[in-house]
Protein backbone atom coordinates (compact mmCIF):
# COMPACT_ATOMS: atom_id res chain seq x y z
CA UNK A 1 0.00 0.00 0.00
CA UNK A 2 1.32 3.24 -0.66
CA UNK A 3 2.15 5.66 1.63
CA UNK A 4 -1.02 8.36 0.11
CA UNK A 5 -3.63 5.37 0.48
CA UNK A 6 -1.82 4.45 4.00
CA UNK A 7 -2.91 7.94 5.03
CA UNK A 8 -6.75 7.64 3.69
CA UNK A 9 -7.09 4.34 5.11
CA UNK A 10 -6.33 5.60 8.67
CA UNK A 11 -8.09 9.44 8.33
CA UNK A 12 -11.39 7.28 7.19
CA UNK A 13 -10.81 4.61 10.10
CA UNK A 14 -10.27 7.43 12.53
CA UNK A 15 -13.10 10.14 11.01
CA UNK A 16 -16.03 7.50 11.62
CA UNK A 17 -16.00 6.70 15.34
CA UNK A 18 -14.50 10.52 15.84
CA UNK A 19 -17.86 11.60 13.95
CA UNK A 20 -19.92 9.24 16.16
CA UNK A 21 -18.53 10.61 19.41
CA UNK A 22 -18.22 14.57 18.60
CA UNK A 23 -22.36 14.09 17.57
CA UNK A 24 -22.94 12.52 20.77
CA UNK A 25 -20.99 15.77 22.74
CA UNK A 26 -22.78 18.00 20.29
CA UNK A 27 -26.31 16.14 21.67
CA UNK A 28 -25.64 16.78 24.82
CA UNK A 29 -24.11 19.98 24.99
CA UNK A 30 -26.90 21.49 22.23
CA UNK A 31 -29.10 23.36 24.94
CA UNK A 32 -26.51 24.87 26.43
CA UNK A 33 -24.40 25.74 23.21
CA UNK A 34 -27.60 27.40 21.66
CA UNK A 35 -28.14 29.74 24.27
CA UNK A 36 -24.19 30.91 24.15
CA UNK A 37 -24.60 31.47 20.62
CA UNK A 38 -27.69 32.74 20.94
CA UNK A 39 -27.36 35.69 24.06
CA UNK A 40 -23.70 36.46 21.79
CA UNK A 41 -25.88 37.19 18.60
CA UNK A 42 -28.31 39.43 20.59
CA UNK A 43 -25.33 41.14 22.09
CA UNK A 44 -24.61 42.45 18.58
CA UNK A 45 -27.53 42.73 17.06
CA UNK A 46 -29.44 45.13 19.56
CA UNK A 47 -26.18 47.71 18.34
CA UNK A 48 -28.12 48.43 15.08
CA UNK A 49 -30.80 50.78 14.21
CA UNK A 50 -33.49 48.30 14.18
CA UNK A 51 -32.02 45.77 16.80
CA UNK A 52 -33.56 42.06 15.53
CA UNK A 53 -33.46 39.38 18.76
CA UNK A 54 -33.49 35.93 18.74
CA UNK A 55 -35.36 33.72 21.51
CA UNK A 56 -34.76 30.02 21.99
CA UNK A 57 -38.18 28.19 22.10
CA UNK A 58 -38.72 25.44 23.97
CA UNK A 59 -39.76 23.63 21.24
CA UNK A 60 -36.54 23.60 19.95
CA UNK A 61 -36.14 26.44 17.09
CA UNK A 62 -35.55 30.26 17.31
CA UNK A 63 -38.09 32.89 16.99
CA UNK A 64 -36.72 36.15 15.76
CA UNK A 65 -38.25 40.10 16.50
CA UNK A 66 -37.01 43.36 15.39
CA UNK A 67 -38.01 46.52 17.13
CA UNK A 68 -38.87 49.54 15.51
CA UNK A 69 -39.26 52.51 17.12
CA UNK A 70 -42.47 52.88 15.08
CA UNK A 71 -44.10 49.76 16.19
CA UNK A 72 -42.40 48.48 18.56
CA UNK A 73 -40.76 44.72 19.02
CA UNK A 74 -42.42 42.74 15.99
CA UNK A 75 -42.18 39.21 15.21
CA UNK A 76 -40.30 38.50 11.91
CA UNK A 77 -39.92 34.96 11.94
CA UNK A 78 -39.58 31.37 13.67
CA UNK A 79 -36.74 28.44 12.57
CA UNK A 80 -37.42 25.28 13.07
CA UNK A 81 -34.65 23.24 15.14
CA UNK A 82 -33.00 22.09 12.28
CA UNK A 83 -32.08 25.32 11.21
CA UNK A 84 -29.60 25.29 14.47
CA UNK A 85 -28.45 22.30 14.04
CA UNK A 86 -27.67 23.08 10.21
CA UNK A 87 -25.89 26.11 10.92
CA UNK A 88 -23.70 24.52 13.99
CA UNK A 89 -22.81 21.19 12.08
CA UNK A 90 -18.95 22.41 11.96
CA UNK A 91 -19.36 21.79 15.62
CA UNK A 92 -19.34 17.93 14.70
CA UNK A 93 -17.53 17.67 11.17
CA UNK A 94 -14.70 20.25 12.59
CA UNK A 95 -12.86 18.11 15.88
CA UNK A 96 -13.78 15.08 13.82
CA UNK A 97 -11.83 15.84 10.64
CA UNK A 98 -9.21 17.48 12.56
CA UNK A 99 -8.73 14.26 14.82
CA UNK A 100 -8.58 12.48 12.09
CA UNK A 101 -6.08 13.56 10.08
CA UNK A 102 -2.90 11.47 10.35
CA UNK A 103 -0.47 14.01 11.85
CA UNK A 104 1.16 14.37 15.31
CA UNK A 105 -1.03 14.78 18.14
CA UNK A 106 -0.04 17.79 19.12
CA UNK A 107 -0.49 19.52 15.65
CA UNK A 108 -4.15 18.21 15.94
CA UNK A 109 -4.78 19.46 18.96
CA UNK A 110 -3.47 22.74 18.18
CA UNK A 111 -5.49 23.09 15.23
CA UNK A 112 -8.57 21.90 17.26
CA UNK A 113 -7.84 24.42 19.76
CA UNK A 114 -7.68 27.06 17.18
CA UNK A 115 -10.51 25.83 15.09
CA UNK A 116 -13.09 25.36 17.72
CA UNK A 117 -13.42 29.12 18.88
CA UNK A 118 -13.43 30.39 15.14
CA UNK A 119 -16.53 27.47 15.01
CA UNK A 120 -18.05 29.53 17.79
CA UNK A 121 -17.51 33.08 15.85
CA UNK A 122 -18.75 31.43 12.74
CA UNK A 123 -21.85 30.23 14.35
CA UNK A 124 -22.50 33.52 15.99
CA UNK A 125 -22.09 35.76 12.86
CA UNK A 126 -24.31 33.21 11.27
CA UNK A 127 -27.21 33.31 13.41
CA UNK A 128 -26.66 37.36 13.28
CA UNK A 129 -26.69 37.19 9.53
CA UNK A 130 -30.21 34.91 9.78
CA UNK A 131 -31.52 37.68 11.73
CA UNK A 132 -30.40 40.40 9.35
CA UNK A 133 -31.10 38.93 6.07
CA UNK A 134 -34.34 38.30 6.89
CA UNK A 135 -35.13 41.83 8.43
CA UNK A 136 -33.70 42.97 5.26
CA UNK A 137 -35.61 40.92 2.98
CA UNK A 138 -38.63 42.21 4.93
CA UNK A 139 -37.71 45.89 4.23
CA UNK A 140 -36.65 45.08 0.71
CA UNK A 141 -38.06 41.72 -0.70
CA UNK A 142 -35.63 39.92 -3.32
CA UNK A 143 -32.28 42.17 -2.58
CA UNK A 144 -29.33 40.06 -3.74
CA UNK A 145 -27.77 41.17 -0.64
CA UNK A 146 -30.41 40.32 1.65
CA UNK A 147 -30.59 36.87 0.15
CA UNK A 148 -26.87 36.27 0.45
CA UNK A 149 -26.80 36.59 3.72
CA UNK A 150 -29.33 34.34 4.17
CA UNK A 151 -27.35 31.90 1.98
CA UNK A 152 -23.98 32.34 3.98
CA UNK A 153 -26.04 31.97 7.08
CA UNK A 154 -27.33 28.77 5.89
CA UNK A 155 -24.45 27.14 4.15
CA UNK A 156 -22.10 28.21 6.64
CA UNK A 157 -21.76 24.84 8.91
CA UNK A 158 -21.29 22.55 5.89
CA UNK A 159 -18.63 24.71 4.78
CA UNK A 160 -16.62 26.24 7.65
CA UNK A 161 -15.07 22.72 9.02
CA UNK A 162 -14.39 21.98 5.42
CA UNK A 163 -13.07 26.09 4.19
CA UNK A 164 -10.74 25.60 7.55
CA UNK A 165 -9.19 22.05 7.68
CA UNK A 166 -8.29 21.61 4.31
CA UNK A 167 -5.95 24.78 4.07
CA UNK A 168 -4.60 23.78 6.81
CA UNK A 169 -3.98 19.63 6.02
CA UNK A 170 -3.18 20.72 2.18
CA UNK A 171 0.84 19.90 2.35
CA UNK A 172 -0.18 16.59 4.56
CA UNK A 173 -1.99 15.31 1.64
CA UNK A 174 -0.42 16.65 -1.24
CA UNK A 175 3.65 17.43 0.33
CA UNK A 176 5.37 19.17 -2.46
CA UNK A 177 7.76 17.33 -4.21
CA UNK A 178 11.36 17.27 -3.60
CA UNK A 179 14.36 17.59 -5.61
Amino acid sequence: MTSGLRRIAVFGLLFVPSFVVFLAVYLAIFPVYDQVVVASANFVTKQFAHPTHLVVLERGGWQAFVFIPERGQQPMRDWFAGTAHLIYLSLVTLPALLLATPVPWRKRLGWLALGLPLAFISHVLSAILLTRGTHCLQQAPGTFSCLWALRVAYTSGQLFAAAFWIPLTWRHWFPPERG
